[in-house]
């Protein structure tokens, strides 16, 4: 079986909409004071790219392909209650809404309790936590590593679920159970021909077992692509202090009766204006005992109106071994950098199952240009 990652278009159901609605009364009603912040971004990257791959998952969009990007984000806060949508696509797809939540804030001694239900997203592992906020494009706050983007979106995009977090001034304790983004399983079936009267000779005169469709029916291959609704849960801890941030997390999914562990452990600090990090993590399925163990070391330096990074990701697929290499950089214009332009080079080494096909040593290389305000 073969699982293809690329999440289906999602039209805004009932309950998104109902969200949507309820945070923007809430927005525009007089009779609550509450705290509101409105942000989106536009841009294109060009992208100069080797040929002789498929590439088939939301990942490439940027990376393999040229892209024409979006993305709106909208949150309330009250005293207890708020409630976020984030809004990011592609144009060449419908609007695909990757955050729809409300929250529910408390104190509970002397640490902050969180809530959050809805289309969650589960804050698997440093890049996890990281990796999808209103910033990302087209201003970078981390490298947006093309495997690691293909592997979280497996795991941590929800479409429906509850969240918990508690946290102390050092500490944080985080957990969620919800049902991630329906996989996609790709079979191949094979329906067998009838015999015609020339393969009764043939079949005795060359010894023939399977029938040739001479004067019959040949033997027909379909596609049959089977839909499954999973179930997961999630725990994880991290550590923050001035110049240290730890995260360590663990999901149990089960994607059709087939159960799988991901685990994640990471570490990022500061020194000066540099943020270097380093993660582990690995995938397992427990019924065959096969998986998939990655690591990741990234390196972040920030200007005053620029950043450069460095990102390097191998995966050990047991039956091959998967790289990636990013370099890049952006540059911002103005105080607040509504306006930027980022260079990124991705060298791929390496097939990804159900992601990419033929891939031998790629090299692609993007220029954005993007416009964000809020």
């Amino acid at each position: 079986m073969t699982l293809n990652t690329a999440p289906r278009t999602l039209s805004i159901g009932r309950q998104h909409f109902l969200l949507i609605a309820a945070l923007f009364a809430m927005m525009t009603s007089p009779a609550y004071a509450w705290d509101y912040d409105f942000r989106g971004y536009l841009g294109y990257v060009a992208v100069d790219s080797d040929d002789g791959f498929s590439c088939n998952n939301k990942a490439c969009k940027g990376v393999f392909d040229e892209s024409l990007f979006y993305g709106l984000s909208a949150s309330i806060h009250g005293e207890h209650l708020g409630a976020q949508v984030i809004v990011s696509q592609d144009l060449e797809e419908d609007p695909d809404i990757s955050l729809a939540q409300a929250t529910w804030r408390q104190q509970l001694f002397s640490m902050d309790l969180g809530l959050r239900a809805g289309k969650i997203i589960v804050p698997l592992g440093l890049y996890g936590s990281q990796r999808i906020t209103p910033t990302t494009q087209p201003g970078l706050v981390f490298p947006q590593s093309f495997l690691l983007n293909a592997y979280y979106d497996i795991l941590t995009l929800s479409e429906e679920g509850l969240g918990i977090d508690l946290r102390g001034d050092i500490l944080g304790f985080k957990a969620a159970y919800y049902e991630p983004e329906d996989v996609l399983s790709q079979r191949t079936v094979t329906t067998p021909g009838s015999p015609g009267p020339l393969d009764f000779l043939l079949g005795g005169l060359l010894g023939l077992d399977a029938p040739t469709g001479l004067g019959g029916t040949p033997p027909q291959q379909a596609t049959v692509v089977d839909e499954y609704t999973n179930k997961a849960a999630y725990i994880g801890v991290d550590y923050r202090s001035d110049n240290y941030l730890a995260d360590a997390g663990w999901i149990r999914q089960e994607v059709n009766n087939i159960e799988l562990d991901a685990y994640n452990a990471g570490i990022q600090t500061s020194i000066g204006n540099l943020q270097p990090s380093i993660e582990v993590f690995e995938l397992k399925f427990r019924d065959s005992n096969s998986k998939i163990e990655g690591i990741s070391l990234n390196f972040l330096y920030s200007g005053d109106k620029w950043q450069t990074f460095l990102s390097g990701v191998t995966l050990d697929l047991e039956t091959n071994d998967t790289q990636e290499l990013v370099l890049g950089g952006v540059y911002f214009w103005g105080e607040t950098g509504q306006l930027s332009t980022r260079v990124t080079w991705h060298r791929l080494d390496g097939d990804y199952p159900g992601v990419t096909t033929g891939i031998d040593k790629a090299d692609a290389l993007g220029v954005a240009v993007g416009y964000s305000w809020d």
